[in-house]
């Protein structure tokens, strides 16, 4: 009996996590249902220290909106089964959500970063000609050297990759 309350916790704890549930919330929703249950209940009954009563099980799989059948495979049958299936195709909607949210952020990166690049660019042509109109380099006795263009091109180059490297840690972690 006591496999079936460690399997039973453990689907329970999954499938509250990929529904992004605290306990206290799972508590909640269980006294809604008619159990009266505290966050405490909730964490023994994911350690697999507490016995489930039937009508409890039924308000669980109510909850996770799963039959009560899906829920007796999920704890039963082990992970290859319909309501783990739920879980983790949920789990994953939500990196993918996460992923596009990034790539969003890396091209609203990619064109600030272009836009700064051609300002940039744009002022080096000005102070080039100035120079040239004045013959000088120097301003208030202070010599001033603009980066190049294949200067900044690194610099470009160096951010993106260094954003796309936070980016691909990023999404290793998660997964």
């Amino acid at each position: 009996m006591k496999n079936i309350e460690k399997r039973l916790g453990a689907v329970v704890k999954s499938l509250r996590q990929a529904a992004g549930m605290t306990q206290e919330k799972l508590a909640q929703l269980m006294t809604a249902e008619g159990h009266p249950t505290r966050q405490n209940t909730v964490a023994k009954l994911e350690g697999g220290l507490r016995p489930t009563p039937v009508a409890e099980f039924g308000a669980l799989a109510r909850i996770f909106n799963l039959t009560v059948p899906e829920f007796a495979d999920a704890v039963f049958a082990g992970e290859n089964n319909e309501a783990s299936k739920r879980a983790m195709t949920d789990e994953l909607r939500g990196l993918y959500a996460s992923m596009d949210e990034l790539r969003t952020n890396l091209g609203y990166l990619q064109d600030m970063m272009s836009e700064v690049r051609n300002a940039l660019m744009e002022r080096e042509m000005r102070a080039a000609l100035l120079e040239a109109h004045l013959g000088t380099t120097e301003v208030d006795g202070k010599k001033y050297e603009p980066p190049r263009a294949a200067e900044l091109d690194g610099f470009v180059k160096a951010m993106l990759a260094s954003s796309r490297g936070a980016i691909d840690g990023k999404h290793s972690e998660e997964a």
